[in-house]
């Protein structure tokens, strides 16, 4: 993206507000697990990976050891569509797996998905490991992937699982969420 995503804005707030925003109605506290460079927000706890520069398996080893709950939401702050309503009804729904992740178009969104804390041995051996894509981690748990459009009744909207990674992403974005509503 060329800067720090936390501060990028969509739609008048930063990535991360955005995301906290989303989170606090269905996670309390709301972790932030970026590394050394995620900014304090009040009422959110800042945790620090547990080893520097791992990508997204270190914050979510973080995120699981501060959890002070069973269930932790994980997500991505640069999706701006992220679903909190998502999010709960999986966690509602939860029946012991380690993870449960929905899928986009049919491929699993790992950084929009609810792990359990049971996971947390797993991850931190992926994370002293050579593959710290959370992909790998997923195929080393008990998984359920979960069709989100099914689990909201269709209520999704299609960008729920956008990610932007790119100055390009980010204008297709912006330009999706511009465009008048069809039916």
């Amino acid at each position: 993206m060329g800067r720090d995503k936390v501060t990028l804005e969509v739609a008048g707030e930063a990535l991360l507000d955005r995301a906290i925003g989303r989170l606090s109605g269905v996670a309390a506290p709301v972790i932030l697990a970026g590394g050394d460079r995620t900014p304090a927000r009040p009422g959110c706890l800042s945790v620090p990976d547990p080893i520097p520069d791992r990508g997204p398996l270190g914050g979510l080893v973080a995120a699981l050891r501060a959890s002070p709950h069973p269930l932790c939401a994980v997500v991505g702050v640069d999706m701006p569509g992220l679903s909190g309503a998502l999010l709960a009804r999986m966690a509602a729904a939860w029946a012991g797996e380690d993870a449960l992740v929905p899928l986009a178009e049919g491929r699993p969104q790992p950084l929009h998905a609810v792990y359990c804390r049971s996971s947390l041995g797993v991850a931190e051996d992926a994370l002293a490991g050579a593959d710290l894509s959370l992909r790998h981690l997923l195929t080393r748990l008990r998984v359920r992937f979960v069709d989100a459009a099914a689990v909201l009744g269709g209520s999704l909207p299609p960008e729920w699982a956008a990610n932007l990674d790119t100055p390009d992403d980010l204008r297709r974005w912006l330009a999706r969420a511009a465009a008048p509503a069809t039916r």
